[in-house]
């Protein structure tokens, strides 16, 4: 799944939780690594022309790309003509 292909998320916090809702309702968890191979996956996707997204999807990573930092708007408010 793209959860698990990610370098970026916690897979044993993953696995855990994938774990235990399994069992919950009787279904078993296959997890696995496949962040083997990340790198040239990302390299051939490019060279392949192919859509990159630069987030996961989730609402969260949607709001981080949308809404900037405090920080960030603090910056602005102090350079306003600094690029964005």
């Amino acid at each position: 799944t793209t959860l698990l292909y990610s370098k970026f998320q916690n897979h044993e916090l993953i696995k855990t939780i994938g774990e235990n809702t399994g069992r919950s309702v009787g279904i078993d968890f296959f997890y696995q690594d496949f962040r083997t191979g990340w790198k040239q996956g990302i390299e051939e996707s490019k060279q392949m022309g192919m859509y990159r997204q630069q987030y996961c999807g989730c609402i969260y990573s949607e709001k981080d790309r949308y809404y900037k930092s405090k920080k960030e708007l603090l910056k602005l408010v102090k350079n306003p003509n600094m690029d964005t």
